[in-house]
């Protein structure tokens, strides 16, 4: 899909799950448009707190401003922070009307490097200040393609193999913003010396989070939460077996990563554990899946239910929730 062919809105215009969208904003008349150079940052923010380089370990460190920007050409390095990072350059770019709830949160991006594929569970405003950075977009329901980290994992939400083959591409400008939807797939790549702003807010309708706050719905016991597991998929999922659906789990999440589990014979005392188990709040289960069911389309839903999926096993089996679905896939529990 190209450029023209994405919609552009009103900035006041309700956003949820819908397909990417331009926003006209306030944004190009931000002062920083025209005062975000590399001087003037440096000056007001004499050093940055998160660097990464691409190709490093990828570890966040802290640097001069000055270094960083002196080092621009010959490194690939991103400074990135929370507002409070750089808060000595907020009245540069007033982002009251991006801060949808009081749960928004915003950060600063600065330099020539980008982000790898990844989905994030908010919506996600884009707001490019200086310089010009690609954006490669595709819709959730491209899990099987990309595949994503586990919940355990502090990459959660990143791809784990795949390209952007049926996708929105686009290059953001100075004072334009783009609307993200949770859940779509996204890499961007900086076009030179770029420095951009984004805002993360929970959707109205639910989000991750508050589904989350609903109490887990069983004892921490793995035959419970092992039926648990069965029948909320059940529920959620009717057009696949369980099997198939946590099968499908395994494939995209742990299968050949740095979290896999092997099969039987060394997950049988998990498996034997997880047997006999029943749900014991039948009604609280109902509730979590009509959450699912409501709060968010088909394309995104498969993710949530993996997530939530994956935050029962995790309770019912710290460090081993791979074993665990493992036991579920095979119909050994």
């Amino acid at each position: 899909m190209r450029r023209d062919e994405v919609e552009t809105v009103a900035w006041g215009t309700p956003l949820g799950s819908v397909p990417p969208k331009f926003v006209d904003s306030p944004a190009a008349r931000w002062p920083a448009i025209a005062l975000w150079t590399p001087s003037y940052i440096a000056e007001k923010v004499p050093e940055f707190k998160r660097v990464t380089t691409v190709g490093s370990d990828g570890l966040w460190r802290p640097m001069k401003s000055s270094e960083f920007f002196a080092r621009m050409n010959a490194t690939i390095d991103y400074a990135h922070g929370w507002v409070g990072d750089f808060q000595a350059l907020s009245d540069d770019a007033p982002t009251s009307w991006m801060m949808r709830s009081n749960r928004s949160r915003h950060q600063v991006w600065l330099g020539r490097a980008g982000t790898l594929a990844h989905y994030d569970h908010s919506k996600n405003l884009i707001a490019q200040i200086r310089g010009r950075k690609q954006f490669l977009l595709a819709s959730p329901d491209n899990w099987d393609t990309f595949g994503d980290e586990p919940r355990l994992s502090p990459r959660v939400g990143f791809a784990r193999r795949g390209r952007f083959e049926s996708k929105i591409e686009t290059v953001l400008g100075p004072g334009e913003v783009l609307y993200i939807p949770p859940f779509w797939w996204h890499q961007t790549r900086a076009l030179g010396m770029s420095a951009s702003l984004n805002v993360f807010t929970p959707s109205e309708s639910g989000d991750f989070p508050r589904l989350l706050d609903v109490s887990l719905p069983a004892a921490c016991h793995h035959g419970d939460i092992a039926a648990t597991i069965r029948t909320l998929v059940e529920t959620v999922v009717k057009d696949v077996p369980v099997e198939a659906f946590l099968r499908r789990l395994l494939r995209n999440r742990y299968d050949g990563g740095e979290y896999d589990c092997p099969p039987a014979p060394t997950t049988t005392t998990i498996c034997a554990a997880a047997r006999g188990g029943q749900v014991e709040d039948l009604h609280k289960v109902h509730r979590i899946a009509d959450a699912l069911l409501s709060w968010w389309g088909p394309k995104e839903r498969d993710l949530v239910l993996a997530d939530y999926v994956e935050e029962l096993a995790n309770y019912a089996a710290p460090r081993r929730a791979c074993d665990l679905l493992r036991c579920l896939a095979t119909n050994q529990s």
